[in-house]
């Protein structure tokens, strides 16, 4: 008699975080608004760094963190992502 071990499948979800990096280039980003021509051009940049370093990845069965977006395996409850 043979048991199946088949793991479950989940997806990724993504969440932005306003805490850590993410937070600190967009605030910084939203100041360097204000000075006109060049503040602007590296404040939109810094906005739109800000907001991909604020990206996290969870997993939408269990919620646990993920440590990248290229993640096989939930490191929760073990499932395998499709």
């Amino acid at each position: 008699m043979t048991t199946s071990t088949a793991r479950p499948t989940a997806e990724k979800k993504r969440k932005y975080s306003f805490t850590g990096r993410g937070r600190g280039f967009q605030f910084l980003g939203l100041v360097a608004l204000i000075f006109w021509p060049w503040g602007t051009l590296i404040g939109a940049c810094m906005l739109a760094v800000g907001h991909i370093e604020s990206t996290e990845y969870h997993c939408a069965r269990c919620g646990s963190k993920l440590g990248d977006k290229s993640a096989v395996l939930c490191p929760g409850c073990g499932a395998v992502f499709r």
